[in-house]
């Protein structure tokens, strides 16, 4: 007899493109849009969620869920809550993890305790977006290294008008972080001391890039692109994320099985002739790091990938 059922059509198989066609599919079809977090509750159906309103400049407000719960929770800041401290400083990317820390909280929190907020964004600044007046932060203070790609030995500060009515509210008794100076210099083009002439001279070439490139907006989507592509063509290797919430700056991984992560990083840099990001302390065997950041392309990725698929091949991840 024949069934009078209809058959169920088989699902058909999802299409994986190869792996030099996917960050071209990612680029034509995917937009990345940055918006303002206006307001953020926790889901009380799902712990590690949040459920966070958008202001994407369309008009209508977007409502969406997040993961960043469980790294960052309300409950972390309550007992601080009404105790009369002045400020908050936070490493909003926290490097040796990886985690990116959840922008809105933090603000809502200063914002609820008229708190100073001071932002570390080395690590951040033009790899994930950050906008300083949404976020009122009161000093961002970046660094010419990371995603600025400039050799090391400068440091940056912003200030909000808050921070500067604070600067000369107070006298400061260390000569070098008086920013009063700075400031005072600053109105005819100058710093108050010798600065480090030649690494202004590449930070300006490489804001002047930049702005060339298509501005800040495309520089974070150029690094998150990177991040992503790196991530994807890695989900046949025998790594796991270490953090649920990642900058796009790097991506931190632990080793499935007994091998040491450390050892990853000696194995690549001696037989390979390639450099990734090792780890100290306590973290040294359990996590490596692999930046996005920088003059790196996906060939260079798929060079790293290569090597991490030939010590595959080789037994190391035993």
């Amino acid at each position: 007899k024949k069934d009078k059922k209809e058959k169920k059509a088989k699902k058909a198989e999802p299409t994986v493109l190869p792996v030099d066609q996917q960050a071209d599919f990612f680029n034509k079809n995917i937009e990345l849009t940055v918006a303002k977090i206006v307001d953020v509750k926790p889901n009380p159906e799902g712990e590690k969620l949040y459920i966070e309103t958008l202001d994407d400049g369309s008009g209508s407000p977007r409502t969406i869920q997040s993961g960043l719960r469980m790294f960052l929770k309300e409950s972390d800041l309550l007992p601080f809550e009404n105790k009369g401290y002045t400020a908050f400083i936070v490493n909003i990317h926290e490097t040796s993890t990886g985690v990116l820390y959840n922008h809105a909280l933090i603000s809502s929190f200063c914002r609820r305790n008229n708190l100073f907020l001071i932002v570390d964004a080395i690590s951040s600044f033009l790899a994930d977006a950050l906008n300083m007046t949404e976020m009122g932060a009161d000093v961002v203070i970046t660094g010419s290294q990371k995603a600025l790609a400039c050799a090391p030995g400068m440091s940056l500060a912003a200030l909000s008008p808050r921070a500067i009515e604070r600067v000369y509210s107070i006298n400061c008794g260390v000569m070098y972080f008086d920013y009063k100076l700075y400031l005072e210099n600053g109105v005819r083009g100058q710093t108050p001391f010798t600065p480090a002439v030649g690494i202004i001279r590449q930070i300006a070439a490489r804001l002047k890039t930049i702005k060339e490139n298509g501005g800040v907006k495309a520089e974070v989507k150029r690094t998150g692109a990177l991040a992503a592509y790196f991530r994807e063509n890695i989900s046949g290797l025998p790594f796991n994320f270490f953090s649920k919430s990642p900058s796009n700056a790097v991506s931190s991984l632990t080793v499935n099985g007994n091998v040491s992560a450390y050892s990853v990083f000696t194995e690549l840099k001696d037989n390979y002739g390639i450099w990734i990001c090792p780890n100290g302390g306590e973290l040294k065997d359990k996590v490596f790091r692999v930046g996005h950041i920088g003059a790196l392309t996906e060939k260079d990725y798929d060079t790293l990938i290569g090597a991490f698929i030939s010590l595959k091949n080789k037994g190391f991840f035993k």
